[in-house]
């Protein structure tokens, strides 16, 4: 009996006291800039004394991100692709690289999130072993972007609402006491993409401002 023992890795966070055989370059690809076919790559590097033998598996598209309802669907159509990523089988000789291309198959409107899983294949007759598996965050944007945001305040939140073609980034959210600037809490989400025609809520606390900076697509800060 052969037992293959996979852990998940997203953004290199992972049990370093392990060693999956292989490692990427990013954990992270972007696609934009040139419409249909623009493409990106990543490294994969086998620091290894042994060849190791990885799979693409995964690829899907990320509805509604960043948001409670958030979900993921499968884009692996071979008749009509909106993401090509090859090869799907790699081999790794021992302490080289090899190159995985990613490809936009779409012309967009809008900025699209996918993932796809670098996933370690394992060799029969190798008993127990221990691969971690990368979980990679494609980015697609479209040839033109249009950037557009508004900020609304009421009385109980505040509402970001992206009405762009690309994410917005926010940093840096926090609750500050009206009195003292300096007495800040950073909220547990202080990092948030809101992508196009979504919306982030932060709720408002008495005795408190929400200060919050859009670090993207352009550098503002707000207090509400």
């Amino acid at each position: 009996m052969y037992i293959n023992v996979i852990i998940l890795c997203f953004l290199f966070i992972c049990l370093p006291a392990f060693s999956s055989g292989f490692l990427p370059s990013a954990t992270e690809v972007h696609l934009g800039g040139a419409g249909k076919g623009k493409r990106d790559q990543l490294q994969l590097f086998n620091n290894s004394d042994e060849t190791t033998y990885v799979k693409v598996v995964d690829v899907v598209r990320v509805t509604n991100p960043g948001t409670p309802h958030q979900a993921e669907v499968s884009v692996a159509n071979d008749i009509k692709p909106e993401l090509m990523v090859t090869p799907r089988m790699l081999i790794i000789p021992p302490k080289s690289d090899v190159d995985v291309v990613v490809v936009d198959m779409l012309d967009r409107k809008s900025e699209d999130a996918y993932y796809f899983t670098l996933t370690p294949v394992m060799k029969p007759g190798e008993g127990i072993t221990l691969g971690f598996a990368y979980k990679i965050l494609v980015r697609a944007v479209p040839q033109k972007i249009v950037k557009s945001y508004e900020v609304n305040s009421n009385r109980q939140e505040v509402v970001i609402s992206n009405n762009g073609n690309s994410r917005i980034a926010l940093d840096n959210i926090r609750l500050c006491k009206d009195d003292n600037k300096s007495s800040c809490q950073f909220l547990a989400q202080k990092n948030v993409r809101v992508y196009p025609g979504l919306e982030h809520r932060i709720a408002k606390k008495s005795g408190h401002k929400i200060h919050f900076d859009v670090v993207f697509p352009e550098f503002n800060k707000y207090v509400m």
